[in-house]
């Protein structure tokens, strides 16, 4: 049995391999004691031999197994669901794509990893490795006088999603400022953090300043001489 494991890079997922064409090279005239050309010139064709990257026979091969790590909050059989290969397909790069972009659909994953294990001359073995977005326990806003939670998750439903990262804990904030805003609050702030609890999850923290509300002292009209 091979074991080899070969990762796939990304790029190559999309890109077809293209195959070397045919040159023609000419030929050095030949020339006379005198050292006058020869009158005849010829050319002649090399064909360049056929190069088969690891990539291309991986191409022919069936798929023996596939496997599954990294997930605690999917179930496999909602991972199996999203993957367009069955043990005894033909491995297929543009098939890896949509794999690849059917997982990260659901939301849950930072980075999915897609490798194969040479099984023998003629079957692989489909390594598939998420990394998950971090679980969230619970929502906590303090400091929001004037805003109440339940408009803010009525709004942004932000208690309805299961999991994200600091980055959409920041997008998250930022709606929050716009529901703010709406109510002529235009100076609030806002600090956020995913605090890390005892059983694995996090509790997404909203801090809030709402600092004062704007307001319209006096409107002055000019230019109405009638």
């Amino acid at each position: 049995m091979i074991k080899k494991t070969v990762s796939i890079p990304l790029f190559l997922l999309f890109i077809l391999a293209t195959p070397l064409t045919q040159g023609v090279l000419p030929t050095h005239p030949s020339k006379d004691p005198l050292g006058e050309k020869d009158s005849s010139e010829t050319t002649r064709k090399e064909s360049a031999p056929e190069q088969k990257t690891s990539e291309d026979a991986s191409e022919r091969k069936k798929i023996h197994a596939i496997t599954l790590a990294g997930n605690k909050l999917v179930t496999q059989e909602a991972l199996l669901a999203r993957i367009p290969y069955h043990v005894g397909d033909t491995f297929n790069r543009a098939k890896t794509g949509d794999l690849i972009r059917n997982l990260y659909e659901l939301n849950y994953f930072n980075n999915v990893i897609v490798e194969m294990e040479e099984f023998s001359d003629t079957e692989i073995i489909l390594h598939i490795t998420v990394e998950e977005k971090k679980k969230i326990e619970s929502i906590l806003y303090e400091g929001n006088a004037n805003l109440t939670t339940d408009e803010i998750d009525k709004k942004l439903k932000i208690s309805e999603i299961p999991t994200f990262d600091e980055e959409e804990l920041s997008f998250f904030a930022g709606q929050i400022k716009t529901l703010y805003a709406e109510k002529n609050y235009h100076n609030v702030t806002i600090t956020s953090e995913l605090a890390p609890t005892d059983n694995d999850s996090y509790i997404a923290v909203f801090r809030i300043n709402e600092g004062e509300k704007a307001l319209v002292k006096r409107i002055c009209f000019e230019g109405n001489t009638k």
